[in-house]
């Protein structure tokens, strides 16, 4: 049973809520959102129990999902802004169509790239902050603190084999996508091919940003909040489809065209699910992370591999 879960909820006057079943995930987590609602509501704070009893309705995480992207698109522009002015200021131009192109090459450099993903990522904890100030709860509610501490060594395992599994059911996906004529190789092009020919120190703080810093921030939005609200309030197999699905669709921005992009969808699906599974399985983000730290330094660990070739 999950150590979060063992306080029993009470409403006024109502009688206790039955534990979990041992093992029940998912039952852990909505007792803990009944708990939170009552204890706010025992302390005669009705905004704050209406705020705890609306968290995880599809409007609030439509919301959430809706901030984030703002709160990336404001942090990120003026980068934008910067390297534009560095752009033309060492002599460049983009007035052509192949001029753009060349800028926006030029854009995905990882010097450029490092710091938009770590604002993208600043960007996503921010809103999630706000959330949980919003609700006057500890991160444990999106399964950061001691939340990580639960059977933790069970899983870093679950999530060490999970993450191969991604690993290899997302290449099998890719590989009958290509053999079907679809273009596969736009997540490649935009974020592992530019590391070929750049510096080393910058290739190695991309790397480390996107191997440890991205699946934290990844995980405690689309599994920690989306998933685990979801399950809760909603429906498993609704919040495994909304998880997984707004996983891939964000990764679509990680690239030149849409065109290019959308064929790595049902790998990232995929991935996503295998990813929702682990805390469905586990009740402990740890095993999500290990598994999504897997599957990204696997892939940047075969760029660095080709780039001393």
């Amino acid at each position: 049973m999950m150590r979060e879960a063992v306080v029993e909820t009470r409403g006024s006057g109502d009688a206790p809520a039955p534990a979990p079943a041992p093992g029940d995930v998912v039952g852990g987590w909505r007792r803990t959102w009944e708990r939170g609602v009552a204890e706010a509501a025992g302390r005669g704070d009705e905004r704050l129990a209406a705020r705890r009893r609306d968290y995880g309705s599809y409007l609030f995480v439509a919301i959430d999902l809706v901030l984030a992207i703002a709160a990336v698109v404001a942090l990120s522009l003026p980068l934008v802004l910067i390297a534009t002015a560095v752009y033309v200021g060492t002599g460049h131009r983009y007035g052509t169509q192949a001029e753009q192109t060349a800028f926006q090459a030029w854009l995905q450099a990882p010097q450029f790239n490092t710091p938009a993903l770590l604002l993208t990522d600043a960007g996503i904890m921010l809103v999630l902050w706000f959330r949980l100030r919003r609700m006057r709860l500890p991160w444990s509610a999106f399964g950061l603190g001691a939340a990580l501490r639960n059977r933790a060594g069970r899983a870093v395992l679950v999530g060490l084999g999970l993450g191969v599994a991604a690993i290899v059911l997302s290449d099998i996906v890719t590989v009958a996508l290509q053999r079907l004529g679809a273009d596969v190789g736009g997540q490649d092009r935009a974020l592992i091919e530019p590391l070929r020919s750049a510096p080393g120190w910058a290739v190695l703080l991309f790397v480390f940003a996107g191997t440890f810093v991205a699946p934290v921030v990844e995980e405690t939005l689309f599994r920690g909040y989306v998933f685990r609200a979801l399950a809760a309030r909603k429906s498993v197999p609704l919040a495994y489809l909304i998880s997984a699905g707004t996983f891939a669709a964000v990764h679509l921005g990680e690239g030149r065209t849409l065109k290019e992009l959308l064929p790595i969808v049902p790998a990232l699906f995929i991935v996503g699910a295998l990813l929702c599974f682990a805390y469905h399985r586990t009740g402990n983000l740890l095993s999500d992370i290990t598994a999504h730290v897997v599957n990204n330094g696997v892939a940047f660990a075969a760029a660095l591999l080709l780039r001393q070739s």
